[in-house]
């Protein structure tokens, strides 16, 4: 069973919205899991976030510190989640993987994606705030990692991500990088998150068994060039 359901919040201050997070994120997994044990299903794979971490952890592994402050109340719900899970599946017998996961792009509306797709044809980035950074990761590494954790029956607490944090200066940077042919001049491995955006996630876990994220430059490159397609494609 892969467990990709979840309700996000929209106004934080409604407390319906925070009772629907509670209903679906957490009671809603653990009827999933009871329903699991009563069908004798055996594995479970759920869809985390890597979110969840201290954003000044550096490169966060699976043990590091959680810090959900931003955007608290859907983190606090995914949080809650993995623990009523973990408790759910341990009682009745389930092996489960819990596979946390960091900002995905090539979604089709990601801050990535817009900022890719405006350097590629020829537009103003639009950023509004260059030093967020997070670890962006390919839409389809998601896929794989997913399909990696059932095939191989995970089981335990696996990051999913590039391994990379990245700017959304640097981002830009890639990006004209790849339209101009001249490979930019970037100042390495930003470090921690701060209070900025979010962290990189250590996946050396889950490379173990065979996962290899997509390098960011290749990712860019893939979002110019179906920019100029869509573009081509409607000029013509």
């Amino acid at each position: 069973m892969v467990h990709l359901a979840a309700a996000v919040i929209v106004d934080p201050q409604d407390r319906a919205e925070a009772e629907r997070l509670w209903q679906i994120n957490v009671l809603g997994t653990g009827a999933l899991i009871a329903a699991m044990e009563k069908q004798g299903v055996d594995h479970l794979v759920i869809a985390s976030t890597a979110n969840l971490y201290d954003p000044a952890s550096g490169i966060a592994d699976e043990d590091s510190a959680v810090r959900a402050d931003r955007r608290s109340l859907y983190l606090g719900s995914k949080a809650a989640q993995e623990f009523v899970a973990a408790e759910r599946c341990r009682v009745a017998g389930i092996a489960h993987a819990t596979i946390r996961i960091s900002s995905v792009v090539q979604t089709g509306d990601d801050i990535f994606s817009r900022i890719v797709r405006n350097v590629g044809l020829g537009q103003p980035a639009g950023i509004q705030s260059p030093s967020y950074g997070a670890d962006f990761v390919a839409l389809d590494d998601v896929v794989s990692g997913l399909l990696l954790a059932c095939q191989t029956k995970l089981n335990g607490v696996f990051n999913l991500g590039s391994g990379r944090r990245v700017t959304l200066g640097e981002l830009e940077m890639i990006a004209l990088g790849k339209v101009t042919g001249i490979t930019p001049d970037l100042p390495g491995d930003p470090g921690p998150g701060g209070e900025n955006g979010y962290a990189a996630v250590d996946c050396t876990k889950l490379a173990a068994f065979g996962y290899r994220p997509t390098p960011i430059e290749q990712i860019v490159a893939s979002v110019i060039e179906d920019a100029s397609q869509e573009y081509n494609a409607l000029v013509v």
